[in-house]
C-alpha cells in the first residue's frame, strides 16, 4: 500500500507550483493544473498505480509516494548513522593558538579560555595523531581545519609542518587531503603565499567583524582590493568564504559583488545576522531584508551529508594548542568541555561517558524533531546542544526559532542553484 510522504512540499513559485520532497530531494516545477491533478492522483494511489503505472513508478522512485510498510524516519536514521559512526573521512580542528581576547572565534565565556601557543612536544603529539589515523584507523580523507588566535602567525612552526606531513602522508596513502584555515584579511601577508601554495592550503574562512566605523570600512575596501584577487591569482583553484557581520558601505557592497561575480562559485559571501548597510533608515531596512535572503541556508539547513555538525560525527576532533581535545568548538576551551587529550603517541584517550552521551543516538531522536515535518533538512539540534539542553526544554533549542530564513526559502534556493548549475553545463 502506497501512500503520500510526509516529506513533500508544494511551493507557489510565481504562477507554479514547485515540488520537492525532503527525503531525496527531487525537485520539478509543474503549473497549478497539473498540482491539481497530481493531488487528486495521490489521494487514491492504487487508482493512480493502475491507470498510469509509469508516471506512478516514477513518483514512488522521487520519493513523493512510498510503501506504508516502510517507515520514512528509518531512512533518516540510517543515512544518520551511515555519516556519523561508519563514516571515517576525518574532520581535524587545530588551534595553533589562544590569546585573551578569543572573539574572532565567538566563544562563550572567553576568559574561561587557556592561553598559549603549542609548544614542539604537542606539534609532535598532532603529527603522530595524524599517523596514528592513517595507518591504525584507515581513515579515508582527511580535512584540517586551523582556527584559534591568529593561526597564520605560527605558520612556520605548527601549520607547515604538521600540514607538511599529513599532505606527505594522505598522498603516500592515497587519501584525500585537503586544509582549511579560518583567519583574517589582515594576517594574510602576500610574501607567504607560496607556504600555503605549498601545504595545499586553499580554502580560506575570512571573518570581518566591523565596529560601524567609516575607517574601518575604508580599511576593509582595501584589503578586499589587494589581498583577495591575489589570492585568486596565485593558489591553486582557491575557495573563499567572506564572513561580513557589522556595518559595510553601499561602496564596500558593490566592491564585493563585484569579485564575487569575477570568482563565481569560488568567492562565497555570508553576510550575517548583524550585516548591514550604512544607509537612511527606509534604504537600511530593505537592504537588511536582502541580505538575510543572502544568508548562507546551507549553514542551517541541508540535503547532505545527512548529518548537523561535525562535531556530530565519530571522526571529528578539535585539538587545542596544548594538546586537549574538545568536540564543539562553539564554546569554550574550559575543562568541562574536554572530551580527551593526545599522548605522546597520537592516540586520543576518550571520555567515554561524555563520548557515550554525544554519539549513542542521533540528536533528532526525540518527540519534536520526531514530529517535524522540515526533519531531513534540518535533523535536529547539534548533539552540544541537546546533551545541554534537559529534555522538557527541547522547544528553546529549535534552530527555527533563531534562523532568518525559513525552510521553504532554503528549498526555492535550491531549486534555483540547479537551474544555474545545468544552465552552466
Amino acid at each position: 500500500m502506497f501512500k503520500e510522504s510526509f516529506y513533500n512540499f508544494y511551493i507557489p513559485k510565481n504562477d507554479s507550483i514547485l515540488y520537492f520532497n525532503g527525503i531525496t530531494c527531487s525537485n520539478f516545477i509543474v503549473t497549478k493544473s497539473e498540482h491539481q491533478k497530481l493531488q487528486e492522483l495521490f489521494e487514491d494511489a492504487i487508482d493512480f498505480e493502475i491507470n498510469y503505472p509509469s508516471i506512478f513508478n516514477q513518483f514512488v522512485k522521487w520519493g513523493f509516494l512510498f510503501d506504508d510498510s516502510t517507515d520514512e524516519i528509518d531512512t533518516i536514521r540510517f543515512r544518520h548513522r551511515m555519516a556519523t559512526i561508519d563514516s571515517k573521512d576525518y574532520s581535524l580542528v587545530i588551534n595553533a593558538a589562544l590569546k585573551e581576547d578569543n572573539t574572532d572565534q565567538k566563544k562563550c565565556n572567553c576568559h574561561n579560555n587557556p592561553v598559549g601557543h603549542m609548544s614542539d612536544e604537542t606539534v609532535n603529539k598532532v603529527i603522530n595523531h595524524i599517523l596514528y589515523m592513517v595507518n591504525k584507523k584507515r581513515i579515508t580523507s582527511l580535512l584540517i581545519i586551523w582556527a584559534g588566535s591568529d593561526p597564520l602567525e605560527h605558520l612556520e612552526k605548527v601549520i607547515y609542518p604538521i600540514s607538511q606531513f599529513a599532505q606527505s602522508i594522505c598522498n603516500k596513502n592515497s587519501i584525500k587531503f585537503k586544509n582549511h584555515i579560518n583567519t583574517s584579511l589582515s594576517d594574510i601577508n602576500i610574501s607567504i603565499i607560496p607556504k600555503l601554495i605549498e601545504i595545499e592550503l586553499n580554502n580560506i574562512q575570512i571573518s570581518y567583524n566591523n565596529t560601524n566605523t567609516t575607517h574601518d570600512d575604508i580599511a576593509l575596501q582595501k584589503e578586499i582590493k589587494n589581498k583577495i584577487p591575489t589570492l585568486y591569482e596565485t593558489l591553486d583553484d582557491p575557495t573563499i568564504n567572506l564572513d561580513i557581520k557589522g556595518a559595510i558601505s553601499d561602496n564596500t557592497k558593490a566592491l564585493i559583488d563585484g569579485i564575487q561575480q569575477k570568482y563565481t562559485n569560488r568567492l562565497v559571501i555570508n553576510y550575517g545576522k548583524s550585516a548591514q548597510v550604512i544607509q537612511n533608515i527606509e534604504s537600511k531596512k530593505r537592504q537588511q531584508k536582502k541580505l538575510r535572503t543572502q544568508c548562507r541556508p546551507k549553514d542551517i539547513f541541508s540535503v547532505k551529508p545527512h548529518y548537523k555538525c561535525n562535531s556530530d560525527r565519530m571522526y571529528h576532533a578539535s585539538i587545542n594548542f596544548d594538546g586537549k581535545v574538545y568536540s564543539c568548538i562553539n564554546r569554550d576551551y574550559s575543562d568541562m568541555y574536554v572530551f580527551g587529550e593526545v599522548n605522546e603517541h597520537g592516540e586520543i584517550k576518550y571520555n567515554n561517558e561524555k563520548l557515550k552521551q554525544k554519539l549513542s543516538k542521533p540528536p533528532f531522536e526525540n518527540p519534536m524533531c520526531l514530529a517535524c515535518k522540515y526533519l531531513p533538512m534540518c535533523l535536529g539540534p547539534c548533539s552540544q546542544k541537546i546533551m545541554e539542553t534537559h529534555k522538557d526544554a527541547l522547544e528553546s533549542a529549535c534552530i527555527l526559532n533563531y534562523v532568518d530564513i525559513d525552510p521553504e526559502a532554503f528549498i526555492l534556493n535550491l531549486y534555483e542553484e540547479k537551474l544555474k548549475q545545468n544552465n552552466n553545463v
